[in-house]
């Protein structure tokens, strides 16, 4: 019995580093960087929304750092790009990836989107994870 245990360890420690040898080519994949463009519904220099804590540039900035420079996000202001309010068809498009503004500037393309700008001070994430999912957010 003990044999045929060490048999089965063995065999077990034969395939776990065999899946590791077969896994390693994803993780040199992941390795890719990308750079991406992200446009704003706001001027370069707009205090909050452009500059500072919890603006674009401040979230382009930590996702370079969370990604190890993999992913570089280049922040364009009101104008640069694209003009300020055409960011949403401009994700759709494909011309740019991201764009930053206030999805109730988008009513017209899509009704749900006006209850997704919260006013200032509004609901934190539990506050609005507790109306999408418990609240009949999702269904609206």
């Amino acid at each position: 019995m003990t044999s045929t245990r060490r048999t089965l360890l063995r065999a077990g420690s034969a395939a776990a580093v065999a899946g590791t040898a077969l896994g390693f080519p994803a993780v040199a994949r992941a390795q890719q960087s990308f750079s991406w463009k992200m446009t704003s519904a706001y001027p370069k220099g707009a205090p909050f929304y452009m500059d500072g804590p919890g603006s674009a540039t401040d979230l382009a900035k930590r996702i370079d750092a969370m990604s190890g420079g993999r992913l570089k996000i280049q922040v364009f202001g009101a104008g640069e790009l694209i003009p300020a309010f055409e960011g949403f068809d401009a994700v759709r498009a494909g011309t740019v990836e991201m764009n930053h503004a206030n999805s109730y500037f988008w009513t017209g393309k899509t009704f749900a989107a006006q209850y997704f700008t919260a006013v200032p001070f509004g609901m934190n994430f539990q506050g609005i994870n507790g109306w999408l999912y418990d609240g009949g957010g999702i269904d609206l």
